[in-house]
């Protein structure tokens, strides 16, 4: 059985490929449990290890070395063929395993493919050119299936233009792309009655690309092609969810302030609640979320799964506890000490922060409030793709693009 697996995640010099990749049948398929060690031996699973010439450029030489060694037994790995013309040339590893290469689009494949898209005459000026220039600059950018697929996208809805690629102003192949890529968004994201019928959300005009940018940008932050919910909380300043999770500690202790019969101990009573914010704020900063590529204890692949695993914290729950009944008695503990110990549970470890920082971005537009309805109607779209819980573009310009143009831009208007 064929197993997709991100090579971005991969860190050569930490873990060896059988142990990353036990590792991520772990993580991305619970049920496997211990029967991922046998599963790789007996040559049961075939790993395809998506974008190896994505591993960050510092291990990129010992993992291409690795995947040579492992040549042996049943494993695939996808690349960018002018990454691998470059290994050859300079004579680095992967010289020695044999190469499979996505063969160009045939003219009349082509025409045949985008005749089904928007009205069939309105393609046909751009036909005539293809059929005429079969070796020119829009031939051979169409002859790619990824750049081939753009174009039937970007312009499927009645009333586009598909001769706007025959402007004289587009003459190298990377121009095409690059206009086929302000316009996919766009035309994605159209309404359409179809839309609705598959199941997908009609979401305000522009606003899409807004949120894809949030996204490209933190990836491009992260420095790795993929997005996974545990490293959103990297796009808010961490001040700001140290605060906000304070600010929501002193609320849940709050409730205790009920509990005291005359105003002498409001003083003590504040003063506790406030002890149990700076608890609540210690306790998530202490546990911070390991870097990209070497997660894996703590980390649970599913927010909800995270949810449970903040049970962790119980000794700061434990800590509120001991706290209030120190300060006013043990008739105090059950609300301060339970709502003190809920705040920690919920805001300190990876669910609360991933749900803060959720919270922020949608309010400021950042990020839609159905942040899991939004990736998902993305996937369906083909904008992205995924490989257990990480997402990726599905075309890696079209990341570039997200993160080096305005939104106006991706619009296509400028």
């Amino acid at each position: 059985m064929p197993l997709l697996v991100p090579a971005s995640s991969w860190n050569p010099d930490d873990e060896g490929l059988d142990d990353w990749l036990e590792g991520y049948l772990r993580r991305t398929y619970p049920f496997v449990g211990d029967e991922a060690p046998g599963l790789l031996a007996d040559r049961r699973i075939l790993p395809v290890l998506d974008g190896l010439d994505e591993v960050a450029v510092a291990h990129r030489r010992r993992a291409y070395q690795a995947f040579e060694d492992a040549a042996d037994r049943p494993i695939l790995a996808t690349l960018r063929s002018h990454e691998y013309s470059r290994l050859v040339r300079r004579g680095s590893p992967l010289t020695g395993v044999a190469v499979i290469r996505t063969q160009r689009v045939h003219v009349d494949d082509i025409v045949a493919i985008l005749r089904g898209s928007n009205d069939g005459s309105a393609w046909e000026p751009v036909f005539a050119a293809l059929r005429s220039r079969p070796s020119g600059a829009l031939a051979r950018t169409l002859s790619v299936p990824q750049t081939l697929a753009l174009a039937r996208t970007a312009y499927a809805s009645p009333g586009s233009d598909p001769s706007e690629l025959l402007d004289p102003a587009l003459r190298r192949p990377a121009d095409l792309e690059a206009h086929l890529l302000r316009r996919y968004l766009p035309a994605a994201y159209t309404p359409d009655p179809r839309s609705r019928a598959a199941g997908l959300i009609q979401w305000a005009p522009g606003r899409p690309v807004r949120w894809l940018q949030t996204l490209a940008r933190l990836m491009d932050d992260v420095g790795t092609p993929e997005f996974v919910w545990w490293r959103l909380e990297r796009a808010v300043p961490r001040l700001a969810l140290v605060l906000l999770a304070a600010a929501l500690g002193l609320l849940s202790a709050a409730p205790s302030l009920l509990l005291v019969p005359d105003g002498d101990g409001f003083a003590e009573t504040f003063s506790g609640c406030l002890g149990a914010a700076a608890v609540v704020s210690f306790f998530w900063a202490a546990a911070d979320l390991p870097n990209a590529t070497g997660a894996t204890s703590l980390l649970a692949r599913s927010p909800g799964r995270a949810l449970r695993r903040s049970f962790l914290f119980l000794a700061s729950g434990l800590a509120l506890l001991t706290t209030s009944w120190l300060a006013f008695g043990a008739e105090v503990v059950p609300t301060f000490g339970v709502a003190g110990f809920l705040a920690t549970l919920f805001w300190s470890g990876p669910w609360g922060r991933w749900m803060l920082t959720r919270a922020i971005l949608a309010v400021r537009g950042d990020l839609p409030f159905r942040l899991p309805a939004f990736l998902a109607d993305a996937v369906r779209l083909g904008v992205l793709r995924t490989s257990g819980s990480s997402y990726r573009f599905s075309h890696y310009r079209l990341q570039e693009l997200l993160v080096s143009s305005p939104t106006t831009d991706v619009h296509g208007t400028s």
